[in-house]
């Protein structure tokens, strides 16, 4: 496969803007409305009414760069905004950016001087033909890893041979602009779909991925999970598994099941969608799609990698058996659940099926999980043109998207009285949301039949979170098309906006997301793909992990590039003046913590 690349240029906006625009508080996005209360969330304005520096309060852009197609395989750059991108992970001054789809790499961005920040080039060595990094891609010390998983928007092909497209690539990033690919990890074909990583605050050269799989064709559908140990690398690096986990193998269910529904009969999947360890390695937080959040008891795996005990079917007392757990009740294994009651699962049953829980990002220092869902994103409902002059064409809106919920975990410290009486309010074993984040967009009442009523939401947005970043009191929250949302959780029990940001999108992409035009096939009779534009202007779509770098926090969008703002509102003083913050990825920037010191240690079982 070739690859072909040029250095383009890379558009840079500094601007520093307050209060910004704010329209409405009665949820209308036409006309000019009265300023809303600040209590309630902005309701965001058509691509159209968004200015270059963007629209925002409490939010400040530093820059943005639409990460241009510079760097291809099978195709020359266009010279225009790639589009397609994935997740984001930051190591030093380093930002790396991956890609949904199988014609370009993830690239390496320098944010050293954030204003000037320039693309250095691709990751090297990576998988064409398949997604490297689109929502599994994580940085920890001089570690980087690249998950490989299925192309989607049909923008896949065969990869070369002898490279696993279901695997992870393993990196060296001693030098951060430079990635020196060390070790791959081949899933032999199982559906991959995001990882998380884990460094050991007892051995900080021990770390752990934790890789999800969904979909069909699994060769164990029961299993959810795989623990991989790539403890020593990137030094010395010899990647093995150590342990699986599945809710259908634990409980004996299926990978999903039905729900009869008014009008319909719905399939809950009961898949996990992100599994993240908490930084003590003794609990993992898990996002199981449709069946809710559990917690998982890890600690009889850690002990055994820990102590140098053997993972082995037929365990003694120092060892643990690799294999996925076959009962509620099973003993032995190195993970668990840590309640063996599935019923303990907290689940926000109907009226909301267009959701599926998506990241569980534990607070620091709090009792608490935030727990993003994600929603379908809006589609063409059938053939759109590829003129924008000729229309867009009908859309399939997806109502009401999805929401963040604060989940209440605590375990040994806090009670319930009644009277004489007192107990133990065990949200390990028992969680229970107690806190729910929509928009205005979102409220029920705008729900008909055919989407949004009109004149309450942007027809063309997606109204569904994804990632965040987590402090004590203060979440940001990338929302897709609802932009990144700025949320405090003082009040546990009542999550309220305090800043939004919404990126100016690009003109054109070359490979689209969501709303697109056919694609685009190179004439060479090669069967290969040349572009996928957009059909009509390209929406917003913030997507990505939230990081921070030198109080400054940065994020991703699939199809506008990468924006780095700066945030000035309640709570602001959370955010390091120094340093990065990774989330989602415990031990990344010092073991024991996350998203970063001062934040995150845990002691999950230890006597209060």
């Amino acid at each position: 496969m070739r690859f072909v690349g040029a250095v383009g240029s890379v558009f840079i906006i500094v601007v520093v803007f307050g209060m910004g625009f704010l329209l409405g508080g009665t949820a209308r996005i036409g006309g000019a409305a009265a300023e809303p209360p600040p209590y309630l969330p902005a309701v965001r304005p058509p691509v159209s009414r968004i200015p270059p520096q963007g629209l925002g309060r409490n939010f400040e852009l530093v820059a943005h760069l639409p990460l241009l197609d510079d760097y291809q395989w099978n195709n020359t750059p266009m010279g225009i905004p790639r589009g397609d991108n994935g997740d984001i992970t930051i190591a030093d001054h380093c930002v790396y950016v991956g890609a949904i789809m199988g014609y370009q790499p993830a690239v390496v961005v320098d944010v050293k001087d954030p204003a000037r920040a320039r693309v250095v080039g691709p990751v090297p060595d990576l998988v064409p033909g398949v997604m490297n990094g689109g929502e599994g891609i994580e940085a920890s010390a001089d570690l980087l890893v690249i998950d490989q998983r299925a192309a989607i928007d049909g923008l896949g092909y065969p990869s070369p041979p002898g490279l696993p497209t279901r695997g992870l690539a393993v990196y060296d990033i001693s030098n951060c602009e430079q990635p020196r690919l060390v070790a791959r990890f081949d899933y032999e074909g199982e559906p991959t779909h995001l990882f998380s990583l884990w460094r050991d605050p007892e051995n900080p050269a021990r770390v752990l991925a934790i890789q999800t799989f969904g979909g069909g064709g699994r060769r164990e559908p029961e299993v959810d999970i795989r623990v991989v140990d790539l403890s020593g690398c990137p030094k010395t690096c010899t990647p093995h598994l150590a342990a699986k986990w599945g809710l259908p193998a634990q409980f004996s269910l299926g990978p999903s099941r039905p729900m009869s529904y008014p009008g319909t009969t719905h399939s809950l999947s009961l898949n996990t969608h992100e599994a993240v360890m908490s930084t003590d390695g003794k609990r993992i937080y898990m996002a199981q799609m449709q069946a809710g959040f559990l917690m998982l008891d890890s600690t009889r795996l850690v002990n055994t990698l820990r102590s140098g005990g053997k993972l082995v079917p037929n365990p003694g007392p120092t060892d643990c058996n690799p294999a996925a757990a076959p009962s509620p009740d099973a003993e032995g294994f190195c993970l668990t659940a840590l309640n063996p009651d599935p019923n303990a699962l907290d689940r926000s049953q109907p009226p909301v099926l267009s959701e599926w829980y998506h990241t569980p990002v534990k607070v620091p220092g709090r009792p608490y999980v935030i727990v993003l869902s994600e929603s379908r994103e809006v589609q063409s409902a059938g053939q759109v043109p590829a003129d924008p002059n000729d229309g867009l064409g009908p859309v399939r809106p997806h109502c009401p998207g999805s929401l963040l919920r604060v989940v209440y975990v605590g375990d040994q410290e806090y009670y319930w009285s009644y009277g004489d009486e007192r107990g133990l309010m065990r949200g390990d074993l028992y969680p229970k949301t107690v806190g729910v984040f929509g928009l205005l967009e979102q409220q029920f009442e705008n729900c008909t039949a055919t989407g949004h009523k009109p004149g309450t939401a942007v027809v063309r947005a997606a109204y569904s979170l994804h990632n965040a970043l987590v402090f004590p009191h203060i979440v940001f929250a990338t929302y897709y098309g609802g932009g990144l949302r700025a949320i405090d959780i003082t009040d546990a029990f009542s999550p309220v906006e305090v800043g939004y940001y919404f990126g100016q999108p690009v003109k054109q992409v070359r490979w689209a997301h969501e709303i697109a035009a056919d694609t685009v096939m190179k004439p060479d009779g090669s069967g290969l793909a040349q572009s996928k534009p957009s059909a009509g202007p390209p929406d917003l779509i913030h997507f990505s992990y939230v990081d921070s770098y030198n109080g400054l926090l940065i994020f991703g969008d699939i199809n506008n590039g990468l924006y780095i703002v700066r945030y000035t509102g309640p709570h602001a003083d959370e955010i390091p003046k120094q340093g990065i913050c990774v989330p989602g990825n415990p031990g990344a920037v010092k073991p024991g913590y996350e998203p970063c010191p001062p934040y995150g240690q845990t002691n999950w079982g230890a006597p209060r």
